[in-house]
């Protein structure tokens, strides 16, 4: 209202949630720092796995009930022994994560992509992202290319360009690049755009064993 831009309106909103943060108790700031490397809504077993082992006997209802009461944290489902909890608002989770530092932000990133790997249900796309920020890009490159596959399955042509992108960001290399083109080149065929889809299948098959079943594709 005062022709603040909002890059600067959205710092001082930081700042001031920031300030309600560091009031809270050093246990309940731990615990908030690490759910927000998951995002805005996060099971409690995730944010146990980023606490460490250590951490994990101290975590439960009673953290989770005071972080509720001081209207940080909401309950938005899941189950008795693993409940789903929600950031009361994004500049809440925002100003947490802010308060990290580089190095606790990428090993948090870590734990979550080796988290998430674990669980059947897990999102390739979320798993990729979290590796990259972590510094695992290898892992990232991997999980781009199977969210690049999963958006082929679906149709979503544009969303596997995307998704390649990323992938060849995160350094995709060999056997790895000649799927990513391979992808690429289908879904331009799709798209009509028949050129491309030639000059990607030729990279595809640059990188793949000559004879393999993935060379004749």
């Amino acid at each position: 209202r005062e022709g603040r831009s909002p890059d600067a309106l959205s710092g001082t909103l930081l700042a001031t949630i920031g300030a309600r943060l560091d009031a809270l108790p050093s246990e309940l700031r731990h615990v908030l720092r690490a759910a927000s490397v998951l995002g805005q809504r996060v099971l409690a077993s995730g944010v146990a796995a980023l606490l460490g082992e250590g951490d994990r006997r101290s975590w439960g209802d009673e953290k989770i009930a005071e972080l509720v009461r001081r209207d940080t944290l909401v309950r938005t489902g899941g189950s008795r022994d693993d409940p789903e909890l929600s950031f009361r608002h994004a500049l809440l989770r925002d100003a947490a994560y802010a308060s990290l530092t580089d190095e606790d932000r990428a090993l948090g990133h870590r734990l979550a992509a080796d988290w998430l790997s674990s669980r059947e249900v897990a999102d390739a796309m979320v798993i990729a992202r979290h590796a990259e920020l972590g510094g695992m890009l290898a892992m990232a490159a991997e999980g781009y290319v199977h969210a690049a596959r999963h958006a082929l399955e679906g149709s979503d042509f544009a969303g596997v360009k995307e998704r390649a992108a990323m992938a060849e960001r995160c350094g995709a290399a060999g056997v790895l690049r000649g799927e990513l083109e391979s992808l690429v080149a289908e879904a331009s065929f799709w798209l009509g755009e028949l050129a491309d889809c030639a000059a990607h299948a030729k990279r595809a098959m640059g990188c793949m064993p000559s004879g393999a079943p993935s060379w004749f594709h």
